[in-house]
Parts: C-alpha cells; sequence; structure tokens
C-alpha cells in the first residue's frame, strides 16, 4: 500500500503494488508501467480531488477485486490501454468537473470472463475509447457480468464485447425474445458503441443460434440476444429418439 500526503503526488510503477494508494488533494499521477501491476483486493484507490491521471500501459494490468478507484473533484482521465481485470463489484468514480470526466477503454482492455457471470464494474463518469470488453454470461439463468456507465459514451467509441457463454437459453426463453444485458449508460449513447465479438460456447446444447447485441431504451441496455437457427448433433439424435 501507498500513502503520499503534502499535495502533489507522482507515482511510477514498474513492478507490483498491492493494496490501497492514498494521496493528499492535489494534481496526482499514477503510471503503471509496460508489464506493471496494481493489484486491489478490498482495497481503495483514493486521490482525495485536484486533478488526477491514472495511466495503465500496453501490457500492463489492474486487477479489482471488491475495490474502488475515487478521484475527487478535479480534472481527471483514466487511460487503459493494458488490462482492468475485475472480479466482484467494483466501482471507478471519475469524480466531478464542468466538463466531465473520462475512462478511455483501449487495448486489452476490461476483462471480467473468469467462468461465473457474476462480476461488474460501476464507472460513475463518461466513456470512450476503441477496446475490448471480456464478459461470462450465462444463458440458463439469464445473467452476465455487467458494465454499468453512470455518465455518456463519446460518439467515436465503439468497445467490442465478448463473450464466454457458459449455457444457452431454454428454446422457450430464446422464442419468448428473452435478453440479456450487458452494459448499461444512463447517458447519452449511439447504437455503434458496443459490438459484438467473439461468442464461445463450451456446453452441449441441443440446438445452435445467431448472436446479436442490441440496443434496448429507454434506460440503455446493450443486450446479448438469440436466434434458433437449427438443431445440433445431439439435438438430432434426441429428437429422432
Amino acid at each position: 500500500a501507498i500513502s503520499a500526503t503534502g499535495g502533489n503526488a507522482f507515482i511510477y510503477n514498474e513492478g507490483l503494488i498491492a493494496g490501497s494508494i492514498v494521496t493528499d488533494y492535489g494534481f496526482d499521477l499514477i503510471s503503471n508501467k509496460y508489464g506493471a501491476q496494481i493489484v486491489l483486493t478490498d482495497d481503495v484507490i483514493n486521490l482525495y480531488g485536484g486533478d488526477g491521471i491514472i495511466i495503465n500501459d500496453e501490457d500492463s494490468t489492474i486487477s479489482m477485486d471488491n475495490s474502488t478507484i475515487e478521484f475527487g473533484d478535479g480534472y481527471n482521465t483514466f487511460i487503459n490501454d493494458g488490462e482492468l481485470i475485475v472480479n466482484g463489484s467494483n466501482t471507478i468514480d471519475m469524480g466531478y468537473s464542468e466538463g466531465g470526466n473520462t475512462f478511455y477503454n483501449n487495448g486489452n482492455s476490461i476483462h471480467m470472463e473468469d467462468g461465473a457471470a457474476d462480476d461488474e464494474l460501476t464507472i460513475i463518469g463518461n466513456f470512450a475509447g476503441t477496446g475490448s470488453i471480456f464478459v461470462d454470461v450465462d444463458g440458463l439463468t439469464l445473467n452476465s457480468d455487467r458494465l454499468y456507465i453512470d455518465g455518456d459514451v463519446d460518439s467515436g467509441t465503439e468497445n467490442i464485447i465478448d463473450v464466454n457463454l457458459l449455457s444457452m437459453p431454454s428454446a422457450a426463453a430464446i422464442e419468448a425474445g428473452a435478453t440479456i444485458p450487458i452494459v448499461t449508460v444512463t447517458g447519452v449513447n449511439a447504437p455503434g458503441n458496443f459490438v459484438l465479438g467473439d461468442v464461445h460456447l463450451d456446453s452441449n446444447a441441443l440446438f445452435t443460434a445467431d448472436y446479436t447485441l442490441v440496443r434496448e431504451t429507454p434506460t440503455t441496455d446493450f443486450s446479448l440476444a438469440f436466434e434458433v437457427t437449427g438443431l445440433t448433433t445431439a439435438g438430432v439424435l434426441l429428437s429422432t429418439v
């Protein structure tokens, strides 16, 4: 853990930081350099206001396990060019400024996939970038890892959502039009801000399906939708019994 007092703080990590990082009011920079790691487990990064920047470089990792990153009021920016690994319930609060503060998601990006559809990240602030988001989705329970954005999405944003599909929904749920929300945005957004990438399914489903990412309003959800396209080999065999 790190505690910095007395004004501005400049933290350059080239190895491993495990635990909370707390600073005083002032200009603060946390630079997680190439290949470095910051591990937060029931921890907090609190910059306590004043302008702040967090940079997660390419091939670097910030892991959040039931943790919080809080900038405080000021002109703040979070640039994620590496991996942000999310487990449990986590929050990144970008703080208040007159023009709004932005989380930029680029590169290898946000990872919630761990074999269970029960992780969530809430970003309080605006969102931008051209990165990827990796999630688990459980069709049987209609649950997913979730990204909540309490703010606007920049018009040039296009994040790819890759899905680890743990199980298919029932055919009845699909026929009833069931969808599974993955990203929720409270502010301004557009249909192309989030697009569907790969969908990986290991389970022995009895039918095949096409997958699409649909934008649902009024509270905007970007949700996984399904359309049955036929029977798998197992489904054909069962239907002939």
